[in-house]
């Protein structure tokens, strides 16, 4: 899987180093000065590799999917992610190994900006499930009488970086105690 994330990664880097050798092309003959990536909403998407190694700990692929509200200095916004192991004794299970979802609130400032670069730095700080707990059902619910199950949390904290070129793409890593994940968005 390991492998798998290298070649994510590096046709990403790709993909985006073209968009710019075509933005700086397209800025020269045209003489046009290109917008710079200030005052815009973020979506992105993160993924991850996950270690197995671990028999008690989920070996799923930790994911995020967050948005982002940019202005010329700063940005804030959240993501939703699956990340870390949780504990699940729904469904007549006990104690079963299942992946967590996380809830992440982001403040990110401006370290860096150019008219084709910006790049921002954040921390993320949320609750991420750690267990999930209810008496069982004989009737296929999650939960006796499908009552909603109790549920555990803990902090979640980490610290994200973004990198956003004048074509409006953007790619970065999102680092939290449970998983490091490479994320990719656009702009809008």
């Amino acid at each position: 899987m390991t492998n798998y994330f290298k070649i994510i990664i590096l046709g990403t880097f790709l993909f985006l180093n073209s968009i710019l050798l075509a933005d700086d092309a397209e800025t020269t003959v045209s003489g046009e000065k290109t917008v710079a990536p200030e005052e815009t909403s973020l979506f992105y998407l993160g993924l991850g590799s996950s270690d197995d190694s671990d028999p008690y700990a989920s070996d799923s692929n930790p994911w995020a999917i967050g948005f982002m509200v940019r202005d010329i200095d700063s940005s804030f916004g959240f993501d939703i992610a699956g990340e870390g192991t949780m504990l699940d004794s729904t469904y007549g299970q006990n104690d079963a190994i299942d992946q967590g979802f996380s809830y992440n609130f982001i403040a990110a400032t401006k370290i860096s900006g150019e008219s084709a670069w910006r790049v921002d730095l954040g921390l993320l700080l949320g609750v991420r499930e750690t267990s999930q707990d209810c008496p069982d059902s004989y009737l296929g619910y999650a939960c006796y009488a499908d009552q909603t199950p109790d549920a555990e949390y803990e902090v979640n904290y980490g610290a994200v970086m973004h990198i956003t070129t004048s074509g409006q793409a953007t790619f970065g890593f999102r680092v939290t105690g449970e998983s490091t994940q490479f994320i990719f968005g656009f702009n809008f």
